[in-house]
C-alpha cells in the first residue's frame, strides 16, 4: 500500500525550467516521496559468508491524483510534457509544523490516465519519475 502526503500540501511545476513555478490546481493526492537502493552481491570466491554493498540510489515514482477541470491549463501542460518527453523541475511543499518542508527535483512524466466513473468526478492520475537528486529543505 502506498502512502500519501497530507492535506494543505502543494505541488508546483516550473513552466519554463527557468524558475517560474506554477501551482498545480485540483490536486487531490500526492503520493509518497521515496527512494530505494538495490543490494549488490560482492562476495569473494571462497568466502564463507555473502557480502553486499548498496547500489545506486533510485527515486521511486511519485503519483499525483487530481480532479479534471476543462479550464485547467496546467493539466494540459502535464500531458504535453509527457507527450514531448520533457524533463521539468517540480517543487512539493509539505504542510509540516513548525516549518514547511520543501522537496525540489527534476522529473519525467512516465504515464497519465483519465478515470471517468459514471457517478463521480472525472479524475486524472500522473506519475513523475525523478531524474535528479531530490533536495529537501525547510522553509525559512
Amino acid at each position: 500500500m502506498s502512502e500519501s502526503i497530507g492535506a494543505l500540501s502543494e505541488i508546483y511545476r516550473d513552466s519554463d525550467n527557468g524558475g517560474n513555478y506554477v501551482k498545480l490546481a485540483n490536486i487531490t493526492n500526492i503520493g509518497e516521496i521515496s527512494s530505494s537502493r538495490d543490494k549488490v552481491d560482492v562476495t569473494e570466491y571462497g568466502s564463507t559468508q555473502k557480502k553486499y554493498k548498496l547500489g545506486l540510489k533510485d527515486h521511486d515514482e511519485i503519483q499525483l491524483d487530481m480532479n479534471v477541470a476543462q479550464d485547467n491549463s496546467e493539466l494540459k501542460n502535464l500531458i504535453s510534457d509527457h507527450d514531448a518527453g520533457v524533463e521539468r523541475q517540480f517543487k512539493i511543499i509539505l504542510a509540516t509544523q513548525p516549518k514547511r518542508q520543501i522537496y525540489e527535483f527534476t522529473a519525467l512524466i512516465t504515464n497519465h490516465k483519465i478515470i471517468a466513473p459514471l457517478t463521480e468526478a472525472i479524475s486524472m492520475s500522473v506519475s513523475l519519475q525523478p531524474t535528479s537528486v531530490i533536495v529537501q529543505s525547510d522553509e525559512v
